[in-house]
């Protein structure tokens, strides 16, 4: 029997829900403080600021402060995780998280001394691998796991330099379902571009990256071109630099959408301009769709495109070679043809939902060889 323990995020979710059969529970103060700030900011200033950008600006008192309070609701989540663990201890197998967070580190921490084996997921790279924790017993904690699941060449060269033995580690790329549609050439497409990525990840997702770089295209093309952004959160900065470079018209800002396979096939080239990645799985399902991809060198991209084969990569932070790529995909029909066949292969070979699930099954029953039995 499989359940889900998260925290408790969205100040609108339930504590205990059932989706597709598996029990999540969730944990910790975040969805009440949420609630409570939701409803104070309402007669407040308006903030632009993702999660991200106030970390990089945070200096002296401020970051004394961030880490008092952060201090505070890992504390709450602490106590209810270890009594959640207690409860169930003698049931659980093997625990299987899947991001680097205090939530995980705790686990981890707890699941040592219960004698439960752990298999932890490094989610993205560089100094966002640990990017929410506030101690360094919890950073210590995730990286002494059973094992560690790194999802990009990258990600795993960076645990082996933080420490973890190459024994511990286990390749496995996240993977997509591959679909019946797929994208074509030919077709009528209401954009020239579509990225989908969510806008409260900046300055990690690179959009404004990406807004300089529909200025350049716009000016080389022949006629308006139409670029969509997709993802959750605020995105008044970038709509105001939008303004600033004279092309607000010609970009689409959009919330979350439920069908981006829509999207993607109304779209002449997927691009992703991330400053910092695991490997996404926007890039995925467009790779899987047959389209064209355009997408900064970093981590699971690299790993995912070999250029020029199979989409196209290009440097990070530079709004020219991001714009010249992807004019040359925008003018090169056979060009679209050719990657976005080779694409859709790739994730056919090695990146289907099929394929990372027998990975962690055969890693769940390395370390706990009866977990497929039923209990």
């Amino acid at each position: 029997m499989a359940w889900v323990l998260t925290q408790h995020i969205s100040p609108d979710s339930l504590r205990v829900e059932v989706i597709d059969g598996i029990t999540v529970y969730r944990v910790g103060v975040v969805g009440l403080w949420r609630r409570v700030t939701r409803h104070l900011r309402r007669a407040s200033a308006v903030d632009f600021q993702t999660s991200y950008e106030k970390a990089l600006r945070r200096r002296g008192i401020r970051r004394l402060f961030h880490w008092l309070k952060q201090s505070c609701i890992q504390a709450f989540l602490a106590l209810q995780a270890i009594a959640f663990l207690w409860r169930r201890r003698r049931s659980i197998s093997t625990l299987l998280c899947f991001f680097f967070s205090p939530l995980e580190a705790i686990v981890c921490s707890w699941a040592r001394r219960f004698g439960i084996p752990v298999i932890v997921r490094s989610a993205t790279s560089r100094d966002y691998l640990f990017h929410d924790l506030v101690g360094r017993w919890q950073k210590e904690s995730l990286l002494q796991a059973d094992r560690v699941v790194a999802i990009s060449e990258d990600i795993r060269k960076e645990l082996l330099a933080l420490g973890v033995e190459d024994y511990r580690i286990r390749m496995i790329p996240n993977g997509v379902d591959v679909p019946k549609e797929e994208w074509k050439a030919d077709a009528h497409h209401r954009y020239g571009a579509v990225c989908i990525a969510n806008f409260s990840q900046q300055p990690l997702k690179g959009l404004d990256v990406l807004v300089e770089a529909w200025a350049i295209v716009v000016a080389k093309a022949h006629g308006p071109v139409h670029l969509v952004i997709c993802g959750r959160g605020n995105a008044t900065s970038l709509i105001q630099l939008a303004q600033r470079h004279g092309i607000r018209e010609l970009i689409e800002f959009r919330g979350s959408v439920h069908d981006v396979t829509s999207i993607l096939l109304q779209s002449d080239v997927f691009v992703l301009p991330s400053r910092v990645e695991g490997m996404s799985n926007a890039l995925l399902e467009a790779m899987a769709l047959g389209m064209p991809c355009v997408a900064t060198s970093v981590s699971g991209s690299a790993d995912l495109i070999d250029s020029g084969r199979n989409g196209v990569l290009v440097p990070v932070e530079n709004p020219g070679a991001l714009a010249g790529a992807i004019v040359d995909v925008l003018s090169n029909p056979a060009m679209q043809v050719r990657i976005g066949l080779e694409a859709r292969r790739t994730i056919e070979r090695a990146y289907t939902t099929e394929v990372m699930a027998r990975k962690y099954k055969a890693l769940l029953e390395e370390l706990s060889p009866d977990v497929s039995k039923p209990r």
